[in-house]
């Protein structure tokens, strides 16, 4: 709440008439009476006001835990779950029996960094947040897989506020045929061939707050040592994120 120094001295219609005969100006009658009356203009100063909203007390491990189920859908690649689960707590205490089936699970919480990860093989999930000034929580939520048939990566951004979750993936993505020409630009007078090219990620900090946004590269391809080519930041402002931005 904004208090004003000073608010509690108003004038009253003998201070209107005065400086109407002052000034050659009249004052119209409905102000005449809203000045008459100290405290109903008290209360309008401070309702024309923005109240601060409060800023969420939620941690990574609280948003990982409330996130709908329907969200957490949509980042699934492959046979084996990341995030999708009936028993997310179970996850975070690394009970992994009776969470996942298939390959033992890795799971790491950092809550220093607001960031969690989980690896099944060379499957791997990210779950991190960002705290706006304003009160507004960012969910960033990615997975990887490089040996699956169709889809490698998927990603998605949640806007949390007052218990709701929002979907505004679509505010920060990259359209493919933009990552497509950076990607070509980028191997330019390298020896990094197109062939080698298997699918874009968003890949979320663990520390920092900025979102990379990669090619990813068959490593085993006439034995180029590199998985990943950075193409492309998206930076965060505090208050939400900036344009994505090339990083050449």
């Amino acid at each position: 709440m904004v208090v004003l120094e000073g608010a509690g001295r108003f004038l009253g219609v003998s201070h209107l008439k005065e400086m109407n005969s002052m000034s050659g100006h009249t004052f119209p009658q409905r102000f005449q009476r809203l000045y008459s009356k100290p405290l109903l203009f008290f209360i309008l100063i401070v309702l024309s006001f923005s109240v601060p909203v409060m800023a969420s007390s939620l941690s990574v491990v609280d948003h990982f835990l409330r996130v709908p189920k329907v969200y957490l859908r949509k980042v699934e690649i492959g046979p084996h779950s990341i995030f999708y689960t009936n028993d997310r707590q179970c996850l975070l205490n690394l009970k992994t029996d009776n969470c996942l089936r298939g390959p033992p699970t890795l799971v790491r919480v950092d809550l220093r960094n607001q960031y969690i990860s989980i690896s099944v093989e060379d499957h791997i999930g990210e779950f991190t947040i960002w705290k706006t000034r304003s009160g507004q929580d960012f969910i960033g939520i990615s997975v990887l897989n490089p040996h699956s048939d169709g889809s490698i990566s998927k990603f998605i951004l949640l806007k949390y506020l007052n218990g709701r979750y929002d979907d505004i993936t679509s505010s920060v993505v990259v359209p493919e045929a933009i990552l497509k020409r950076y990607f070509l630009l980028s191997i330019e007078n390298s020896s990094i061939s197109q062939r080698m090219f298997k699918g874009f990620a968003y890949r979320l900090p663990r520390a920092g707050t900025t979102i990379a946004i990669c090619a990813l590269l068959d490593k085993d391809y006439d034995g180029f040592p590199e998985s990943s080519l950075l193409l492309m930041h998206i930076r965060w402002s505090g208050d939400g994120f900036l344009p994505a931005q090339p990083v050449f």
